[in-house]
């Protein structure tokens, strides 16, 4: 008879404990504040995280088959431009402005570890496939990180976007290209409104 008392006892103690010490681990923090923030404009999404982001503009390729979906911050730096094709198939172009060390950065959020490097222009991408099929690229240019992730889309199409729109549009807006004071004359010298006074 004791012995059912006691189970009896530690059941119910068990019962008090478990619940009070599980509910404090399943509990988010309170008042902490979510990393994505989604905005109606672009403007409000290049003010919200201080960067230019990169985008897909209309009358490109896609055009007409191509909606913008989602602008989202995440961490107040990082921009995510998210579309969705009448096929299906879905984009995501992120931008982050680098700060100190943080050139080759991956911003993709794709960790495959089955990168490759290839050259588009003259800027040098990483390309990779996930195993759900996806498609991914991530590259430098000045002092902005870039990502495209897309999934459901053919390999074509991802490569003609990365290559004719975004690698070409980072190279001329945000590159060296972007600043053509701070390119050399055609005579080879530096130009000398490139330099500070």
């Amino acid at each position: 008879m004791m012995k059912k008392w006691k189970y009896a006892l530690m059941a119910a103690a068990t019962d008090l404990v478990i619940p009070a010490f599980a509910s404090r681990a399943e509990m988010p923090p309170i008042g902490m504040p979510s990393p994505l923030v989604e905005y109606k404009t672009y403007h409000a999404l290049a003010e919200a995280t201080d960067s230019r982001p990169l985008f897909l503009p209309k009358g490109t390729l896609l055009a007409g088959q191509c909606h913008l979906t989602d602008y989202i911050a995440i961490g107040g730096k990082l921009s995510d431009i998210r579309y969705r094709m009448d096929d299906g198939s879905t984009l995501s172009v992120r931008t982050a402005r680098m700060e100190g060390e943080e050139a080759g950065k991956n911003i993709s959020g794709v960790y495959t570890g089955r990168w490759e490097s290839r050259m588009i222009g003259a800027t040098e991408v990483m390309t990779a496939k996930t195993m759900d099929g996806s498609l991914a690229a991530f590259w430098t240019e000045g002092e902005y990180a870039f990502s495209v992730v897309g999934s459901k889309m053919s390999d074509d199409v991802f490569d003609a976007l990365l290559s004719d729109v975004f690698v070409d549009m980072s190279e001329q807006f945000y590159g060296e290209a972007a600043n053509p004071l701070a390119r050399k004359t055609s005579c080879g010298t530096e130009n000398p409104l490139s330099t500070p006074a």
